[in-house]
């Protein structure tokens, strides 16, 4: 089977909110990788190339899939390190690696949500642990563009901030507070579904965001253009006639 093809029947059996997306560009090493196993032997192996599809979730969650060596019937999946963390937030805790699954879609999506996903899963949280525990520097305010976060409310009440105004350094800030990473929309949001726990989190933002120098503006979301007036012809003229 193909790997593109591959990659997304394991994605469509996987929880929701998971795709696949095309190989990346071929990087040196194993840099990426959240393996310190077989998965990483394998690549070194392969002369340092990632030739495989990406798994993609619904909070960005990155697995690479590369084919497995000696097993043509097999492929070899493994986490890529979750970005947006310090390096000293992963000391003390174990990678959650790799695992090999079956060439056949149902049964690799099968391994990967019973094995590979609550070891990802558990290492992520002890991650985060720590960088709670552990918080980045303030960052200078040369380090942020605009030394600003702008969030726009939407219509349902979500508060959004598009990927392209979120520094990567504030990644872990905002799914910190609550926010989730939807790659469908290319933001993070907060969602209204919080109620009034939403606006705590929102006064928790500022207040961090405030003790690195960075400010938070809020904004409505844009009323919807109205349609344009259909133009009224004018009224007919009715004359007199004259006998």
């Amino acid at each position: 089977m193909p790997g593109e093809l591959f990659a997304e029947e394991v994605a469509a059996r996987l929880p929701t909110g998971w795709h696949a997306l095309p190989p990346p560009q071929p990087r040196g090493g194993e840099e990426g990788l959240w393996d310190n196993g077989h998965v990483s032997w394998a690549v070194e192996q392969r002369g340092h190339s990632y030739p495989g599809y990406l798994l993609k979730g619904p909070n960005d969650e990155t697995f690479q899939i590369i084919d497995r060596p000696c097993h043509p019937d097999q492929h070899l999946v493994a986490p890529l390190t979750p970005k947006g963390f310090h390096a000293r937030h992963f000391h003390g805790v174990e990678e959650p690696h790799g695992i090999a699954v079956s060439d056949q879609p149902a049964r690799a999506a099968a391994r990967i949500a019973h094995r590979l996903l609550p070891r990802y899963y558990q290492a992520l949280e002890a991650v985060m642990q720590r960088a709670r525990a552990e918080p980045v520097p303030p960052m200078t305010p040369e380090a942020v563009h605009g030394q600003a976060l702008t969030c726009v409310w939407n219509e349902a009440g979500d508060l959004i901030a598009t990927d392209h105004t979120v520094p990567e350094q504030l990644h872990v800030l905002l799914y910190l507070k609550g926010f989730h990473h939807r790659p469908d929309l290319g933001a993070f949001v907060l969602p209204a579904a919080w109620g009034n726990r939403q606006a705590q989190l929102i006064h928790e933002v500022g207040r961090e965001l405030g003790a690195r120098g960075i400010g938070l503006t809020l904004r409505p979301a844009s009323p919807p253009t109205p349609p344009p007036r259909a133009s009224t012809p004018p009224a007919p003229v009715h004359r007199p006639r004259h006998r």
